[in-house]
């Protein structure tokens, strides 16, 4: 669940939802752009941008397009085993990622990691970040 990181596994659920919450889940092996900016529709997308990476599995692509349309920025991601890579193109700056329900990361390279209550924060420092998830 996008809000509350609570996992369910495939099939359809019945709840009832009230005005005040929504069903709100992430497919497995999605790349999901969250700005960083509350104040309005209109800004730098990829300023302060984090993608938040949800249960990786094989090949996964992303493409970030600004206000008028055009992509400012692309994200490739691919997992071989316990191995994730990461590739950005485009405007990188201030870019992080987010590997959701993810707190045990190794051999990081191209980010620096914060531990989050939603999972590891990867700081991307260059254009190809590479990890390896831990069980």
């Amino acid at each position: 669940h996008l809000l509350t990181g609570e996992t369910r596994t495939g099939g359809w659920h019945t709840e009832q939802y009230d005005c005040l919450s929504l069903p709100l889940f992430v497919r497995p092996n999605t790349i999901l752009p969250v700005g960083a900016h509350e104040d309005g529709p209109a800004y730098d997308y990829a300023d302060g941008l984090t993608l938040r990476l949800y249960a990786l599995a094989g090949a996964a692509a992303r493409r970030v397009c600004g206000t008028d349309g055009k992509e400012v920025l692309r994200a490739e991601t691919l997992r071989q085993g316990d191995t994730v890579t990461v590739r950005l193109a485009g405007d990188t700056h201030n870019v992080k990622l987010l590997a959701v329900g993810e707190t045990a990361l190794a051999d990081v390279q191209g980010a620096e990691t914060e531990q989050t209550p939603e999972g590891t924060l990867l700081r991307v420092t260059a254009d190809t970040v590479r990890f390896a998830l831990r069980q």
